[in-house]
């Protein structure tokens, strides 16, 4: 009865009156002080997009948005960030263009011989990131491409991530003393990613517990670096947000290329294929996918468990987004020539990159918790994306090219897909420190763009 009897006496005020006394909400910091905000993270942080680093992804990464908005609570007046075209002009040293974008371009046979055009991506060179510019600086965006909670401690001289190196103070500086640098009143820390990603995008080639950038990082390794960053940055009487790390496998570079995607409308080429293979000694398949049929058809992999030493894909198992897809066209790749183990994910690889997630979020969370940080659930958040979102009546999803969220790398967003990551953040920061921070417009950025 309550909430209709202030509904009733808002209409009657409307009407009494041509210019109503609409309560609205005041921004407000809250118990927050963001008076200096630095943004702790990998290339999610960066704003990489398109495969690179570039000015225009810079300038649209979730923390420059995030900036904007403390802004207008009065903080954060002073983002610096670590703009790639100082390098340059127009772009960077090697005057590539701002982005990668969908074109018209020529299509070759397998010959060679052009046939006609088809929409694909333009090319892309990174921007000379072997110049430091520390004297440009200091920067608040210290979003790094490649670097691992593995190596937040590691001199900057000690492994090579020219990303850091570029903005690192001195070869001696480690990832977090150069945070600490900026005296941070308040942060974002998303982190982790690239301990586990690295391993994916190479097929699972890398080792479980390494330290290459292949490699997944020892859990007890993780946790203690993760432990000992938090603790240093409560210890200057920080505030912030931890976010956990997004399930890999669920991003366009591991689900566009289907792993049943090897198409038979003949039956002539159905025993074709089967002839070749029985020719061959054949191969190894635990499912009903082989012999080969009319119909879509699990494409043969190389796999050294099996004593063929190659096998049809199994449901549930990834092809990486890099295989070269010209080859399955006119090199015979997943049907007379088993695709290289490198380029595909098994089930065991995919348990591992599972299992290995989870404990990483588990420890994230804990410590978010024993800190007393604010914490955002990525992980669940770009999960949604599989199914669709709605954003002010734009749907969007996680495809490849058409779902506006991922840029064309098939692992990094949009400035859209960035907007979104932002304003999940905001809700944290919102919710955790009684703030009220206005949220990004999502649909005044960029999905991809086509010609």
């Amino acid at each position: 009865m309550k909430k209709i009897y202030i509904y009733t006496l808002t209409l009657l005020t409307l009407f009494a009156s041509c210019k109503p006394d609409l309560e609205v909400a005041q921004l407000s910091a809250g118990d927050a002080d963001f008076t200096k905000y630095v943004s702790i993270g990998n290339s999610l942080t960066a704003g990489y997009s398109d495969g690179a680093l570039y000015e225009k992804g810079q300038m649209n990464s979730y923390p420059t948005m995030i900036s904007k908005q403390l802004n207008e609570v009065g903080g954060a007046s002073v983002f610096n960030l670590p703009i790639t075209s100082l390098n340059g002009s127009d772009g960077g040293a090697t005057g590539a263009p701002g982005r990668r974008i969908l074109a018209v371009l020529p299509v070759s046979d397998c010959a060679g011989v052009i046939t006609g055009k088809a929409v694909g991506v333009t090319a892309y060179t990174n921007d000379d990131v072997s110049t430091n510019i520390y004297t440009t600086g200091g920067f608040q965006n210290m979003g790094v491409p490649g670097i691992k909670v593995a190596y937040t401690q590691v001199p900057s001289a000690a492994f090579p991530n020219l990303f850091f190196n570029r903005i690192a103070s001195t070869p001696a500086a480690t990832y977090m003393s150069d945070v600490m640098a900026q005296a941070p009143t308040f942060f974002t820390f998303w982190l982790g990613n690239n301990d586990v990603l690295g391993y994916a995008t190479s097929g699972g080639s890398g080792a479980i517990g390494g330290f290459g950038p292949a490699d997944i990082t020892d859990a007890n390794v993780f946790e203690a670096n993760v432990v000992s960053f938090l603790d240093t940055l409560r210890d200057i009487g920080a505030q912030g947000i931890i976010a956990n790390i997004p399930d890999v496998t669920s991003v366009p570079f591991f689900t566009t290329i289907p792993a049943n995607g090897l198409p038979i409308s003949r039956q002539t080429q159905a025993d074709s294929l089967n002839g070749f293979w029985a020719f061959a000694g054949g191969i190894y398949s635990p499912t009903t996918a082989l012999p080969f049929q009319v119909g879509s058809n699990y494409f043969v992999i190389e796999d050294s468990a099996v004593a063929t030493n190659r096998r049809a894909l199994l449901p549930g198992e990834l092809l990486i987004l890099t295989l070269p897809q010209a080859n399955l066209k006119c090199a015979g790749w997943g049907s007379t020539v088993p695709i290289p183990a490198k380029y595909v994910l098994d089930l065991k690889e995919i348990k591992t990159i599972d299992s290995i997630t989870t404990i990483y979020n588990n420890i994230l969370k804990t410590q978010a918790t024993a800190h007393d940080f604010g914490f955002v659930d990525m992980n669940n958040f770009l999960s949604s994306f599989g199914a669709g979102i709605v954003y002010d009546g734009v749907s969007m999803d996680s495809r490849f090219v058409q779902g506006g969220i991922f840029s064309l790398d098939g692992v990094h967003p949009t400035a859209k897909g960035y907007a979104l990551a932002a304003n999940e953040f905001i809700k944290s920061i919102n919710a955790k420190y009684s703030s009220i921070l206005p949220f990004v417009e999502v649909n005044d950025y960029e999905g991809v763009l086509f010609p």
